[in-house]
This record gives C-alpha cells, sequence and structure tokens, in this order.
C-alpha cells in the first residue's frame, strides 16, 4: 500500500453505484485540481483545532442519549443498540458540520432521516447485486420518495446558514465553507453537503455500535475502558483533545474494533502517472484498490487474527483503517474524537448485556460493514 500513499484521485467508475444518492457533482467523483480544492477547503472544518472545538456539542449529544437510556434501564426496556448509536451519530454530525447552536433534532426526525437513508443505502447496494430494478418497480419510488426528503432537509438547513454572517473564519462549519465555495452551483452544494453528512454518520454510528458490542463480549476490556476514562477523563475535568490523546487503550480498542470488524473493506486511488505496486508497473489511469479489511486480517502483521485483542496495538500501527495519504477520510479525527468520548460516557454510565446471550453479530458486507440486524441490549445503571 505505500506506493499508493501519494494517490489521490478515486476511480469515478468504482463509485458510480453511489451516484442517485450522493449526486454527480459530489466530492467523491472528483479528481484532479477540483478535487483537491474542495478537500483544502473542507479540512479546515476538519483539523486538530476545528475538532477541538465540538466537545460540547458531543457532550450534550451523549448527556441526552444517557438521560433516555437510563429510563429505559429503569424500567427493564430492550435497548436497539444500533438506532441509538446510529442517532447519536446523526444528531452530532449535523450539528458539527452544519449548525453547532442548534438546539439537538427531535427524536421523531432523526427517526426519518436515518429511515430515509437507509432506504437509499440499501438500495444502492441492493442494485450491485440484484441489478437497477426496471421503471414503474416500487424500489424506484420509495428510493425518489427517500432522496427527495434528504434533498429537502439538505436545502432547508443551507438557506438557513446562507443568511448568517460570521465575524471570523473559526466560527464558520464546514458547511459554511460548502456554502461559499459553491455559492454559483447550488447542486454541487447539495451533493458534497450530503455525502459529508452520510460519511459523516455512519462510520461513526457503526464503529460505537461495533465497539459497544465487543465491549459486552469482553467484560474484562470494558472495566479497563472505564479505569483508564475514570483516571484520565477525571484528571481533566473535562473532555478535550489533550485527554482522548492520552486514552491510549481507548485508541487502541477502537482500532482492533475497526480492523476486525472490518468497517471499511476497502479504499480505492487510481494513479494519474505510471507506478509500481508490488513488483508490478501500472499505467496511468489504472485503478487500484486498497484492501484495507483483507490487510487487518493478516496473521503475519496479526497473530491469531481472529481474535479481538486491543493489546495488539501497544506500540505498533501497522495498518490505516480510516486509508492512506491525501485523500483519507477527511474526518478521522473527529471519528477517533466523539467515539472515544462516547465509547467512555456511555460505559460509565451503565453495564450492558445482550438480551439473548447466545446471540452472535453476523456481518453484512458493502462499503461499510454493519451488523446484519438489530443488535438489543439491556442497560443496569452505574
Amino acid at each position: 500500500m505505500r506506493q499508493t500513499v501519494r494517490l489521490f484521485d478515486k476511480p469515478p467508475e468504482l463509485f458510480k453505484l453511489f451516484q442517485p444518492l450522493f449526486g454527480p457533482k459530489s466530492i467523491q467523483y472528483a479528481n484532479g485540481l477540483e478535487g483537491r480544492t474542495r478537500r483544502n477547503t473542507y479540512d479546515r472544518a476538519f483539523s486538530h483545532e476545528a475538532v477541538g472545538r465540538t466537545f460540547p456539542v458531543l457532550d450534550e449529544c451523549a448527556d441526552e442519549l444517557i438521560e433516555k437510556l437510563r429510563a429505559m434501564a429503569a424500567k427493564g426496556e430492550r435497548i436497539p443498540l444500533s438506532r441509538f448509536c446510529i442517532g447519536l451519530a446523526i444528531k452530532a454530525i449535523l450539528r458539527v458540520t452544519v449548525e453547532p447552536d442548534s438546539a439537538s433534532l427531535p427524536d421523531e426526525q432523526v427517526a426519518q432521516l436515518k429511515s430515509c437513508y437507509d432506504l437509499a443505502w440499501n438500495e444502492m447496494e441492493a442494485r450491485l447485486t440484484q441489478g437497477e430494478p426496471e421503471a414503474g418497480d416500487h424500489r424506484v419510488q420509495a428510493f425518489n420518495d427517500a432522496l427527495s426528503h434528504l434533498h429537502e432537509f439538505v436545502d432547508s438547513t443551507v438557506r438557513r446558514r446562507s443568511a448568517m454572517k460570521f465575524d471570523s473564519d473559526v466560527d464558520k462549519t464546514f458547511a459554511d465553507l460548502a456554502i461559499e465555495l459553491h455559492a454559483k452551483d447550488a447542486e454541487a452544494l447539495r451533493s458534497d453537503v450530503i455525502t459529508y453528512m452520510v460519511g459523516g454518520f455512519h462510520t461513526s454510528g457503526y464503529l460505537l455500535l461495533w465497539a459497544l458490542y465487543y465491549a459486552i463480549q469482553h467484560p474484562n476490556l470494558a472495566d479497563r475502558l472505564r479505569a483508564e476514562s475514570a483516571e484520565v477523563l477525571g484528571a481533566a475535568g473535562e473532555a478535550n483533545m489533550a485527554a482522548i490523546g492520552q486514552m491510549t487503550f481507548h485508541r487502541a480498542f477502537l482500532d482492533e474494533t475497526m480492523r476486525l470488524s472490518c468497517l471499511a473493506p476497502f479504499a480505492a486511488r487510481v494513479s494519474d502517472a505510471e507506478v509500481e505496486v508490488g513488483g508490478h508497473t501500472l499505467p496511468a489511469g489504472t485503478p487500484v484498490i486498497q484492501a484495507l479489511g483483507t490487510a487487518g486480517m493478516c496473521s503475519e502483521a496479526y497473530p491469531e487474527p481472529d481474535d479481538f485483542n486491543p493489546d495488539r496495538w501497544t506500540g505498533q500501527q501497522l495498518f490505516e483503517p480510516f486509508g492512506f495519504g491525501r485523500r483519507k477520510c477527511p474526518g478521522y479525527r473527529l471519528a477517533y474524537a466523539e467515539t472515544a468520548l462516547w465509547l467512555s460516557r456511555l460505559l460509565a454510565a451503565f453495564r450492558f448485556r445482550l438480551v439473548d446471550e447466545t446471540y452472535t453479530a453476523v456481518s453484512s458486507f458493502g462499503l461499510l460493514t454493519k451488523p446484519n440486524e438489530e443488535v438489543w441490549v439491556l442497560a443496569e445503571a452505574l
């Protein structure tokens, strides 16, 4: 993979399947100078300093979820872990990237957004295995209805932000930077907002879900996470980037979660010049798949790869779960920060167990790996 780190461009044809969801003008399909210009602009919203300013919002989102879970735990109610993890991630990404000062979205609106996203995303993946639906098929109408709702939500949000004035660039969110960049191209603006919105919540949401699942499966490791959280966050008094950086076992736990769950199975680049990979000379324009999931299960690099063992990461970092080089996931800092914080907060507040103690999550593979059904748990308040 080292030979492909410098590559920036993506092979658009590999992701063309998702073009109806993201839009043809999405940054997902932008290469060359255009793609680099957009990334350079948007990366300002996901810098170390910018992510550091998100902790009050991330904490507020966690507080709201913990309050709901305490009420459910007191009644002994079953908790749909996937729905709550994705809901938390949706609320956070919208406040972090669009409107940080807004009140949290109502649960009904979050549920509707998740429903529309699920329907649209599942339809895109269905076309990979089942082909395009025929004209008049109910799948077409259902997808169009879901996409229309997502468009309406994004367009109304953009209209609100477009009317705002800022004293400093520090106050600008990702959406504000996109509005400035695409002042004369509403389609590109909508496409990039949807792309970052979806990329932001589905990665972090399912990373948190898998991390909690592995914590339930390994209660001794969950206790180590609680101990580290109490030591680091207790001393710091509040969550911040410095404190999160000191929570090394949380980082190892999240890395192991991404490795074993194969959260992001692959990334892809296309060479803009002749490049040598693994002893083979590839002509310019050749698509290259970075098999992140396969690399993570290599027994030479990771002995006993089927075991969940965060301690394997002590003193080493042999793979990059968010991709490589200048086009690695733009929100990787935010993903690490928010999932480490939420994992810490949730495990400090509850002890979780599976409703069916014999349940084993079965992976559903796609552009992202997730359990193939809801993960039902019970919570005991601590």
